[in-house]
């Protein structure tokens, strides 16, 4: 009772606070450039937006963990891409709970099911593409949330 009041009486309420949002082009052509090559960005710059941005809303590096673990699981499955895609799709309805119980902000939602949408392409935007990204991100808000005070060096 006690932290819903706390989190009522807040400054400002959260519904006002200007809410984060995916880099600018973010996955707009996909993961890949027009020869197949993962896109350098995909690797290197919107991993590292992407870590700070998950780790200014509060998401752990341990929760993170726990999706790109799921999805590495699926990976591994020795099943037609066809039959995966079943799993891959329920990432968004596992992200959406997660978010609905706030272990982890809206905005990591978005970055799944932006994600999703094009992991279910191919297994080629799967492995190579989303789950690259993903460890990336995975990669980056570890490494930010060691240095002190959460991402400034």
């Amino acid at each position: 009772m006690m932290q819903r009041r706390e989190q009522r009486d807040r400054y400002p309420p959260r519904t006002e606070r200007r809410q984060p949002s995916l880099p600018p082009g973010y996955l707009q052509g996909g993961y890949f450039d027009k020869e197949g090559n993962v896109l350098p960005e995909v690797i290197q710059e919107w991993p590292e937006q992407l870590a700070r941005t998950f780790l200014r809303e509060g998401l752990k590096s341990t929760q993170l963990r726990r999706f790109f673990n799921r999805a590495r699981a699926i990976e591994q499955q020795a099943l037609p891409f066809e039959r995966r895609k079943e799993d891959i799709l329920s990432l968004k309805p596992i992200v959406a709970a997660s978010v609905g119980r706030e272990t982890a902000p809206d905005i990591f939602k978005v970055f799944i099911d932006r994600n999703v949408h094009l992991a279910i392409n191919s297994p080629e935007s799967f492995s190579r593409g989303f789950l690259a990204h993903f460890q990336s991100v995975v990669a980056y808000l570890k490494y930010y949330e060691n240095l002190p005070r959460g991402g400034s060096r």
